[in-house]
């Protein structure tokens, strides 16, 4: 039996004419491994790819000069490299400056951009096409570049941030502040009972029940030496320095933190709480055929949805300007449209738990002779770290935060600290009140007849 093939890949033909039939011959071997392996010589050297693509950054990024038909995104400068390497050129022959996408319906025909691989204009499709069954199914594909960088994400209506003068009582928690008081009432009484004041001080229950004070001085670190001289036991005035010290150590640090990263009032943080909500779905139609391709589940999806919610910034826009609605989207596009709202806190809340992380993929028509080579070149990439490197170079924050992820810290003002202010200056009037008043003795009238002379007794 003589079999024959097309020679696509002949030198100067880029592996597109298919005119060319050669002939292999009777079949040498019966098992059929390598069976005329050395007759197939691929030949691409300095051949050209057409590629199609979108606007859709930082993956993709469309060049706003006409003239230059090219992208500047991660995976276009990934893709470049991959095919430089192979020695391959690229031509931005289709290129969409609208929100297109591409998949593979029941019939086998493709739309978006990968219509433009089964209408022969490109070879190549890239921007941000999450690799699915659907796309697989009809066409090869490289995967090994962008792998769990990026995560499919639910965002929820604007949240209510928590001033930052509350943060002041918000460093612990209520039941904390219950043991602090209780702790504080035991100390007060237990030292006020052990006083070196005299029996005939006490009031109520207590030899010196203005050792209090002192005691509260210590609790914020203002120590005195008056707790010293009065109270008998040395054990317990290393109890209350221990206590203030631990306390204040955390509390400054619990402090810190919420004045610096402002702290929210939303509660939606996991997909069980979003279904026991009313929010509704505001999901681009890209991102709603992406989750029912892939079996994820649009929660509360009961009622149509507005028309400004086909396209994912209009999403964004309208989750950010209404409270009954909820959005779908990657992380990464979450960051890019962040930019628009001018805000330094952003206010659409994102759900701690994700639906799972993303492979994207370089989408490539079947049977292309080099889809291995190009897919073992990015896996050393990213092993060598250039990969790290190009996102670094696009999205300057990504070194810090592995994901997409920026600063949420702020500025923080006196004003912000009027609490911790407003104590300090009731203090000091205490203490002015309690030294300047209620003389205890009165000293003779002076020879001359003029007014007695009185003096406090101070503490």
């Amino acid at each position: 039996m003589d079999l024959y093939t097309y020679y696509a890949c002949d030198a100067g033909n880029c592996c597109r004419n298919f005119e060319k039939i050669i002939e292999l011959g009777t079949c040498p071997s019966q098992n059929g491994i390598y069976v005329f392996s050395n007759k197939f010589k691929i030949e691409m050297t300095n051949c050209t790819l057409n590629v199609a693509t979108h606007n859709w950054p930082p993956l993709s990024v469309v060049s706003k000069d006409k003239k230059e038909n090219k992208t500047l995104g991660i995976e276009q400068l990934l893709i470049e490299m991959g095919t430089a390497h192979l020695n391959l050129n690229l031509n931005y022959s289709v290129v969409h400056d609208t929100e297109v996408f591409g998949f593979i319906l029941p019939n086998r025909s493709m739309t978006g951009v990968l219509k433009s691989i089964e209408e022969n204009n490109a070879q190549l499709a890239f921007g941000s096409f999450i690799l699915s069954a659907n796309r697989a199914s009809g066409l090869d594909y490289v995967w090994s570049h962008l792998v769990h960088r990026d995560y499919l994400t639910i965002f929820v209506p604007p949240t209510t941030l928590v001033e930052k003068w509350k943060s002041v009582y918000l460093g612990f928690h209520i039941h904390i502040w219950i043991l602090v008081m209780i702790v504080f009432v035991i100390y007060s009484v237990l030292t006020a009972s052990v006083s070196n004041r005299n029996e005939e001080d006490r009031v109520f229950c207590c030899r010196d029940p203005s050792i209090i004070l002192y005691l509260w001085g210590f609790m914020v670190l203002n120590t005195s030496s008056v707790m010293q001289r009065r109270i008998k036991f040395r054990w317990i005035l290393f109890g209350i320095i221990w206590f203030s010290f631990l306390m204040n150590g955390f509390y400054q640090s619990s402090l810190t933190s919420l004045i610096t990263k402002r702290d929210t009032k939303q509660v939606i943080d996991s997909i069980k709480q979003l279904e026991e909500s009313n929010l509704k779905p505001c999901i681009s139609r890209v991102t709603r055929i992406h989750m029912k391709l892939t079996n994820l589940t649009i929660i509360n999806d009961d009622e149509p949805q507005p028309n400004e919610c086909d396209k994912t910034q209009k999403a964004f826009y309208t989750v950010e300007s209404r409270s009954d609605y909820y959005t779908v989207s990657t992380f990464s596009k979450y960051k890019v449209i962040l930019e628009s709202f001018n805000e330094t806190i952003p206010r659409i809340h994102t759900v701690k738990e994700r639906y799972g992380p993303l492979i994207y993929g370089f989408f490539i028509y079947r049977g292309f002779p080099l889809t291995q080579k190009l897919h073992l070149y990015m896996l050393r990439l990213g092993e060598t770290g250039h990969i790290d490197k190009v996102i670094r170079d696009v999205i300057p924050e990504y070194g810090e935060t592995r994901n997409f992820d920026g600063s949420t810290t702020s500025t923080i003002s006196l004003s912000d600290l009027r609490i911790s202010f407003g104590l300090l200056v009731f203090g000091c009037t205490e203490k002015g009140n309690k030294t300047g008043g209620d003389p205890k003795r009165v000293l003779p009238s002076g020879i001359d007849g003029g007014t007695p002379i009185g003096r406090a007794d101070v503490l």
